[in-house]
């Protein structure tokens, strides 16, 4: 994982706790959790939704975001992903892809 990043666990009371991964990134990446990954160098907050997080823990965890946002820059784009979802932008960010180019998605009909 890059160095560049700030780690926030969303907890079901709506507070954020700030985490330090250890290791591998996917261990951090539970199902039922919501994690708010700034990225101070490209001025981007991701929210990554868990597949069995509840509807109430995914709206706490947007509304935190921007609350962080508030708090760094306005400048932030928040960006919002789901589990099995993610762009090769955020693998690579967090070192779940050894790609250094994003891969371009292709629909075939």
């Amino acid at each position: 994982m890059s160095e560049r990043l700030v780690v926030f666990d969303v907890e079901n009371d709506g507070e954020i706790t700030e985490i330090t991964p250890n290791g591998d990134f996917r261990e951090e990446l539970d199902c039922s959790r919501v994690l708010i990954i700034v990225d101070d160098e490209e001025k981007r907050i991701w929210v990554w939704i868990g597949s069995t997080c509840g509807v109430r823990k995914k709206f706490i965890g947007a509304r935190q975001a921007q609350a962080v946002r508030n708090e760094r820059s306005l400048v932030y784009k928040v960006k919002s992903i789901e589990a099995g979802e993610e762009p090769s932008e955020f693998l690579h960010l967090v070192g779940l892809s050894t790609s250094s180019e994003p891969s371009e998605t292709r629909v075939i009909a």
